[in-house]
């Protein structure tokens, strides 16, 4: 093959080689009009939780209160009526003045103020402890007063702590076949009262803890049921109006029927 020959090909090899990484070049980048736009990711903004009604707080805890009160026998149950009371104050005072019931809570709070003043009487008030002398002339009065038949008068009877036990333990066993749960918080001074109500026997019963920084709590179980205040009982399930419960309270609401001489 002559020069001739080679020459033209070699001429169209290097036009080709030439142009490629030019062409490649314009194809690795794109124009400014042909860049995807990427849509923004939509963000669910979470709903405003309904603003807290302090008023109707207020009432739950002071139904506490009163139902503290009418069972209510040491400084020690008197201290939470008092506790009861001041949280009722506070939320009252704390109703703006723009809310539609502000002069409802007035009201309330003239008449808390007094029930927080009665109940700290009664908590300030020390029980009188019987002197030496006194208490042994009692048992020696006690000891030579007869009958007219001659033998020593005996005392009437009274309800035993045992006897007493069995009652509270046949009242958690009804609360507990009917459902019964109690809705409270470990911080909570009325619930802590309703505990002592019944005792080593409470252990047994449904108890579910709406704090949750309690122990074993569950607050999502309260936040379904509705729970505002407490404690608030569940019989039946149906909710009952917060608030401590008496056991005969207990006992009237759920239906039981045994003997109900708690005390």
């Amino acid at each position: 093959m002559n020069s001739k020959t080679l020459s033209p090909l070699l001429i169209a090899l290097l036009l080709v080689v030439g142009c490629t990484p030019s062409e490649t070049s314009q194809a690795e980048t794109p124009s400014a009009s042909q860049t995807p736009t990427i849509a923004p990711l939509p963000v669910s903004t979470p709903e405003p939780s309904p603003p807290a009604n302090p008023l109707m707080e207020a009432e739950d805890i002071a139904q506490g209160a009163i139902a503290i009160t009418q069972s209510a026998s040491s400084q020690s149950d008197w201290q939470t009526v008092v506790q009861q009371w001041e949280r009722a104050i506070a939320l009252l005072k704390s109703v703006p003045d723009s809310h539609p019931q502000k002069e409802a809570a007035e009201e309330k709070l003239v008449q808390y103020k007094k029930n927080l003043a009665s109940a700290q009487k009664q908590a300030n008030k020390k029980t009188p402890q019987p002197s030496v002398s006194s208490t042994a002339t009692s048992r020696q009065a006690k000891a030579t007063v007869t009958q007219s038949s001659g033998q020593t008068a005996q005392n009437p009877p009274s309800s035993s702590p045992s006897s007493n036990a069995s009652l509270t333990i046949a009242l958690v066993r009804h609360l507990n076949n009917i459902g019964a749960k109690m809705y409270g918080t470990y911080w909570c001074g009325a619930c802590k009262w309703q505990r002592e109500q019944f005792g080593a026997e409470f252990s047994k019963m449904k108890e579910i803890e709406c704090d949750p920084r309690g122990k074993n709590a569950q607050p999502n179980l309260c936040k379904k049921a509705g729970i505002r205040a407490y404690p608030t009982w569940e019989i039946d399930g149906q909710l009952i109006n917060p608030g401590a419960l008496s056991l005969e309270k207990l006992a009237d609401i759920s239906g039981y029927s045994g003997d109900r001489d708690f005390r």
